[in-house]
């Protein structure tokens, strides 16, 4: 059987670590509101974990494909991952422009 690497094979102490995760969540047709968050609370352990673990944690989502009505912003998905963590998450409209950059930099763990 082949072995898998955990979170306890690396040091992720003050490091900044980039969590994909598949946040694409049925929404509301209409109002494009979240119907159900199974998907978040799923990644929740390992987000807590590296958190705990004082990781500065970029997580990496989208949700729907482009040119489909579900394709919109994250920062829904970012507001209820804030809710579930009962902390403050930082949603950044940019992947790899000059403002993702200044505010991974700026992160703090």
């Amino acid at each position: 059987m082949r072995e898998f690497n955990t979170l306890d094979d690396f040091e992720v102490k003050e490091k900044t670590v980039l969590l994909r995760v598949d946040f694409n969540l049925p929404l509301d047709k209409e109002t494009l509101e979240i119907l159900d968050t199974t998907r978040i609370k799923q990644a929740l352990p390992t987000i807590k974990e590296l958190v705990e673990k004082k990781a500065k944690v970029v997580i990496l989502a989208h949700q729907g494909r482009p040119g489909s009505w579900d394709f919109i912003s994250m920062e829904k998905h970012a507001n209820a991952l804030s809710k579930l963590v009962e902390r403050d998450v930082l949603f950044v409209d940019d992947i790899y422009g000059e403002k993702a950059k200044t505010m991974i930099t700026s992160m703090k763990p």
